[in-house]
């Protein structure tokens, strides 16, 4: 009667229903009382819970029978393993979202991060950023969409955006990678890949940065998460679903397109095409067509000439590195164990291990990889859609070397499978703390500390001293002050900081080799004669790539009278400093700006003149031999 009253207050309903809820409550009351007297914690402490709140009314018995029922599912969860798998996830996300935050914001943009972020300034509007940076550049723009949508609620700030990046593509792509792997191949597998991809030194540096890869990898994951979860279904929903995250992927970066001749060729060799709607192909390929469709549309109706130059530069670059590059990166940053693991993995889906998504991990593999090595231009950055692939291939080496334990120790039969699964715990977590230290070490001290038994000229941007830069030349230079610089990088890091226009000597005056965002500099004399040049920096990343434009730069700086006003070092442990004037001996200099205009940044500056940009190649001397310190006179 109790449980009538108080539903009336809230309205008369059916006598039938009030007749089912009374019996309900009155049963239940039974049980709490049975499992009271047979002394059962839940039912206890259910039943006290339930008093307190409400001793007499209805509310009460709704509230211990929803407490009885979380109860009951936790304790299934504890039975069952599935709290433990729960624990597992939550600690391999925690170690991967620590060894990502830690020190995220002690130096400044590298060149492309501060490109993407000026892009999405310009987008949402900023006026700085919409002088210094064109929206339409080499890349379509849904990572600087979603950039310009967080600077609009923030403001543009770097820290905001890496934290974004880092987040939601780089922690995520390792959750969607524990998802999919333990959805072909169960949780151990699913678990095992995860943690390593999330001390991996080589998706710890990458997912650090504000970059294409990053949420390119994130995109690629969800679409083949969704072609597994549509290996069995004969509905054709997931193959939508997985064609709307190729579409995300390829608005992302133009490599995402490889995600059709994947799933296509998977849907072939699997037979899974036969069970598929036809409808729901033509779903899934119109829904690709209007994600990737509006940026090459737009370039070709907005900036047709714009567009056309980016792709000329695209497919005219010559190759940057050798063959065996994206190899020695590998090595470099992720070691010989981890590379022999995965090769192992991969093998074994070759061959004897079963699963239905073998196909899907080995297309996967094998055409990103196949890409990048055709392609000739080869950048640090390019493997990160491949990597989840290779860590769940490393997973399952080691389940492999795992089996292999477990067959050697016959003479205990009844302990194989608990020493086999001792093993593959212990070797993860060797495996774990090996390349998370290596990690750590990294974000603490930069790539550069990364020591291996082999050492490779690995192309790394890092531009420490940047921001610092270009926060002092925003406030103490002219905003219409003009800077010399030996590569384009820094440049693009001034821009974004300091708001302040450069040229770069390494730009080439033919367009198939020259990125169509720079100018040319053909005859850096006449540029300083017209007062068209005012300071000159040198930088170390750039310095260190090219001898030569490192030495022509010197030879302005020494020819002009160039004076020490700025420079950003780095202590022998490893912090960064300024100076107003040379750096003091003993340090590192990663940024050093002379005064080419007599010491008075404040003269009137000349615009650039039509004859800068139009007369001849500079004057080099191609025999020249700079040995002497970057500071000499």
């Amino acid at each position: 009667m109790r449980v009538g009253r108080y539903v009336q207050k809230f309205g008369r309903i059916p006598k039938e229903l009030r007749f089912l809820l009374r019996q309900y409550v009155d049963n239940l009351r039974e049980t709490l009382a049975r499992d009271r007297d047979q002394g059962l914690l839940e039912a206890v402490v259910v039943d006290r819970l339930g008093r307190a709140l409400s001793p007499r009314g209805a509310g009460g018995h709704a509230i211990r029978a929803l407490g009885a029922r979380a109860l009951t599912r936790m304790q299934t969860a504890v039975q069952t393993g599935a709290a433990a798998r729960l624990l597992s996830v939550a600690a391999v996300i925690t170690l991967a979202v620590g060894l990502r935050v830690l020190d995220l914001n002690r130096i400044g943009f590298n060149s492309d991060e501060a490109v993407y972020s000026g892009q999405a300034g310009a987008l949402i509007g900023d006026s700085a950023m919409g002088e210094f940076f064109s929206v339409f550049r080499a890349h379509p723009l849904l990572l600087q969409v979603l950039l310009g949508g967080l600077f609009s609620i923030v403001g543009i700030s770097d820290l905001a955006a890496r934290l974004f990046v880092t987040f939601f593509f780089g922690v995520g792509s390792i959750a969607l990678t524990y998802l999919l792997a333990s959805r072909l191949y169960g949780h151990r597998i699913g678990i095992v890949a995860a943690a390593i991809m999330a001390v991996l030194p080589y998706h710890v540096l990458v997912s650090r940065q504000v970059l294409l890869d990053s949420p390119l990898t994130f995109f690629v994951l969800l679409a083949m998460w969704f072609t597994a979860r549509g290996i069995d279904d004969r509905s054709g929903r997931w193959l939508v679903w997985a064609a709307l995250s190729a579409g995300l992927a390829t608005a992302t970066k133009e490599t995402g397109v490889l995600l059709l001749p994947i799933i296509g060729a998977f849907l072939l060799a699997s037979g899974a095409w036969r069970r598929l709607p036809a409808g729901r192909l033509a779903q899934g390929l119109v829904l690709f067509a209007l994600l990737v469709a509006p940026y090459p549309l737009s370039r070709l109706l907005l900036a047709p000439h714009n567009g056309s130059s980016y792709l000329l530069w695209q497919i005219s670059r010559p190759p940057n590195h050798e063959a065996d590059y994206f190899l020695r990166v590998l090595m470099d940053f992720g070691g010989i164990v981890f590379l022999g693991l995965a090769l192992l993995g991969l093998i074994r889906l070759v061959t004897r291990y079963e699963g239905k998504g073998n196909a899907l991990i080995l297309l996967w593999t094998v055409v990103f990889m196949s890409f990048f090595q055709i392609w000739p231009t080869k950048l640090f950055p390019y493997l990160m859609p491949v990597i989840p692939a290779l860590c769940i291939g490393a997973a399952i080496g080691l389940d492999a070397c795992a089996g292999w334990f477990a067959a050697a120790v016959s003479a205990w039969r009844r302990l194989q499978w608990p020493l086999a699964r001792s093993f593959v715990a212990l070797m993860s977590i060797a495996l774990a703390i090996y390349l998370g230290v290596a990690s750590l070490s990294i974000v603490r001290n930069g790539p550069e500390a990364r020591g291996q038994p082999f050492q490779f000229d690995v192309e790394v941007h890092d531009f420490a001293g940047g921001r610092e830069f270009g926060l002092w030349a925003k406030e103490h230079t002219p905003p219409d002050a003009r800077f010399l610089t030996i590569g384009p990088s820094i440049g693009n890091v001034l821009r974004f900081y300091g708001h302040r226009e450069s040229v770069a000597l390494s730009v080439s005056p033919d367009p198939r080799y020259r990125n169509p965002a720079y100018v040319p500099v053909p005859n850096p004399d006449l540029w300083f004669r017209e007062n068209g040049l005012h300071y000159i920096v040198w930088d170390f990343y750039s310095a260190e790539r090219s001898v030569f434009y490192n030495a022509s730069l010197m030879r302005y700086a020494r020819k002009y009278g160039g004076a020490v006003v700025y420079a950003v070092y780095e202590e022998p442990d490893g912090t960064l400093a300024t100076a107003t004037g040379a750096p003091p001996q003993g340090v590192t200099p990663r940024v050093v700006v002379y005064d080419a205009v007599g010491g008075d940044p404040l003269v009137e500056i000349a615009p650039i003149s039509e004859s800068m940009t139009t007369r001849g190649e500079a004057n080099f001397d191609l025999n020249l031999s700079f040995t002497g310190s970057v500071l000499g006179p």
